[in-house]
């Protein structure tokens, strides 16, 4: 399910940002070491790893007169870390989404003689989770993804205001994924099913297109390894 992105006053940066960026920064790009096949002293049997998804709308067309050039792109990635997510720690997997990417809507008057370019960023992120089960009904592996999560301030545009933006449920289409109960590795492609508005002052009638969609989690045992000093960087202000 996708939802119309809303604009609010620019705001602050919110303590989940800083949490979320500091996740990302110690435990996906530095903290987790990955060790398959290899004796260690782990962490049991956790799964990992990572999907994406890239979003790019258009329209080029007239609206009350106007000629309207809008095209916005949104670049969604998805980690998912060997670490429980506390409502259900045996079978929900922490998985932190982000979104980068830009957009413009450039509008021309009926004249031609004035117009008018909103550019904008996307930088969103937030926090939800897979969950792996093996059914009693069927005996068999059942991956379904968390409720859609959202930035509240993840957009932000040349007027110096801020938007929210959604969380593209990855997978929606082909969950839930069902494998057999050993399995330790699924991956493919996905094709999301975009249902209404997705980006930022979207036009009515705008095209939707997906490209580089995929997914790809095993199961193994992790390490959690020690950073270096001075590896943790102060995330900027927003």
């Amino acid at each position: 399910m996708f939802h119309t992105i809303g604009v609010r006053p620019k705001r602050g940066n919110t303590m989940l940002h800083r949490l979320i960026r500091i996740a990302t920064l110690t435990t996906v790009a530095a903290c987790v070491t990955v060790l398959l096949g290899q004796t260690v002293q782990a962490l049991p049997n956790r799964w990992f790893g990572h999907a994406s998804c890239t979003v790019t709308t258009t329209y080029t067309g007239t609206i009350s007169g106007n000629t309207v050039d809008y095209k916005d792109t949104q670049i969604h990635d998805w980690h998912l870390l060997p670490l429980p997510f506390v409502s259900d720690p045996k079978t929900q997997y922490s998985l932190v989404w982000s979104v980068s990417g830009d957009g413009h809507n450039t509008v021309t008057d009926s004249k031609g003689t004035q117009t008018s370019n909103l550019i904008w960023r996307n930088d969103g992120a937030s926090i939800g989770y897979l969950q792996f089960i093996v059914m009693l009904s069927d005996n068999m592996l059942h991956i379904t993804e968390g409720p859609q999560v959202r930035d509240n301030s993840g957009v932000h545009d040349s007027n110096n205001m801020t938007g929210n933006i959604f969380e593209l449920q990855f997978a929606t289409s082909t969950m839930p994924i069902i494998a057999a109960p050993t399995t330790t590795h699924v991956s493919g492609p996905v094709s999301p099913t975009i249902n209404g508005p997705v980006s930022y002052q979207e036009p009515a009638g705008s095209t939707h297109n997906t490209s580089d969609c995929s997914y790809d989690f095993q199961l193994g045992p992790v390490v959690l390894q020690r950073l270096p000093p001075g590896s943790l960087v102060k995330p900027p202000r927003r």
